[in-house]
């Protein structure tokens, strides 16, 4: 055999050794992101705190949210999302959608983020998770800057029909705190860095003017004859 013909025999081996190499790469890889991906959905998906999901827990589209009480973009996000709660429910059956509030207070530029999750939390406790949650949300302008913030989220739980005392102690204490606390950091994990970050089924929604035809899709429903308001 001459030098030429094994130089090319050669470089033959070199060229399906390099491509086993990058394949074996883009496998790896491939496997890796798959894995992340799958494992982030469990963690998105997990519910921790019974009384923050709305909805049949088996739902087949499973909206979930982290936010973060002061912030005014999730503030507007309120309505929009019990607006497709109702809608989506009532037209395609109860089972369709679930909606599950995971908290990511952003203590570093939110002063009173953490109180008012723990009051939320803590409201919850006693049955009215849902509704402090929104009373919050919809007064966010009066206590979000408010040196005494603690007093008007306490008056949201006199007007809920709370036990204040039961309120102040659960607010205040650790389990309240490690719950909000681990939230957090689960968001932490998955490599959230802003609220609102809203998923469906695992997904993260870039896009949130089209949630509600994202949510038809997952339901397996045309959705070019819907326009979203």
């Amino acid at each position: 055999m001459s030098n030429y013909q094994q130089d090319s025999k050669n470089n033959i081996w070199v060229v399906i050794g390099s491509l086993a190499f990058i394949l074996i790469i883009l496998f790896g890889l491939n496997f890796f992101l798959t894995n992340k991906n799958k494992n982030n959905s469990e963690i998105i998906n997990k519910v921790v705190t019974d009384h923050t999901i709305k909805g049949d827990i088996n739902a087949k589209v499973k909206l979930v949210e982290y936010a973060d009480f002061q912030c005014p973009a999730c503030a507007a996000q309120v309505s929009n999302i019990k607006k497709l709660f109702t809608e989506i429910n009532s037209e395609y059956g109860s089972s369709s959608l679930s909606v599950t509030y995971k908290y990511f207070p952003l203590i570093q530029i939110h002063k009173n983020a953490m109180l008012a999750s723990q009051s939320v939390e803590a409201a919850g406790l006693q049955g009215k998770f849902w509704e402090m949650h929104d009373l919050v949300f919809t007064n966010q302008k009066d206590w979000a800057e408010a040196l005494d913030a603690k007093i008007k989220l306490e008056n949201y739980a006199t007007e809920l029909g709370l036990d204040l005392d039961k309120f102040k102690l659960e607010r205040d204490s650790e389990g309240v705190k490690n719950k909000i606390s681990n939230s957090y950091k689960e968001g932490v994990k998955i490599g959230l860095n802003h609220t609102p970050t809203i998923f469906l089924n695992g997904v993260e929604v870039k896009e949130l003017n089209n949630l509600k035809n994202l949510v038809l899709e997952q339901l397996g429903v045309a959705t070019s004859s819907v326009v979203e308001n």
